[in-house]
């Protein structure tokens, strides 16, 4: 069984209880669920409706996620002129200016999906193989952007 830290369980993310699920040995919502603390009294949860068959709609793999941290160094290789549309486009896909930054720093880490669209991006600017990441690391996330 993987082991989290259930001080990373965020307390928006459901984490589940469910025996009976098929899957239960291999969700990260459930492995969270069962290395829950003695003292948790409430949290949000899977209910047991979420379950369809053999299939739960709110599954989660336990295997990690490989994520990205900070960007900054690929902007080395970009020409003024393509520096702030580029730059324009991320903030919007990456949510905001604020956002943006703490991607940009490697305070927030990059999902995959993420990266993929920065490297598309990039690549349709001619920088083909030009992004560079700070660092690379293997996490769990119950959600789909990590908090």
């Amino acid at each position: 069984m993987t082991d989290i830290d259930f001080k990373d369980v965020h307390r928006n993310s459901p984490i589940c209880f469910n025996d009976n699920c098929p899957s239960a040995d291999k969700c990260l919502r459930y492995i969270a669920g069962r290395q829950s603390p003695a003292t948790l009294r409430y949290h949000l949860c899977v209910v047991p409706q979420a379950l369809h068959g053999n299939q739960c709609e709110l599954f989660r793999s336990a295997e990690p996620v490989r994520v990205a941290y900070g960007f900054s160094h690929s902007y080395d290789y970009v020409l003024k002129h393509d520096f702030t549309p580029m730059r324009k486009k991320l903030t919007v896909y990456l949510g905001n200016k604020r956002g943006y930054y703490k991607y940009l720093k490697g305070e927030k880490p990059l999902l995959p999906e993420q990266r993929e669209y920065i490297e598309a991006l990039f690549r349709r600017y001619g920088y083909e193989g030009k992004v560079v990441y700070d660092r690379m690391e293997d996490i769990y996330t119950l959600e789909s952007m990590p908090y």
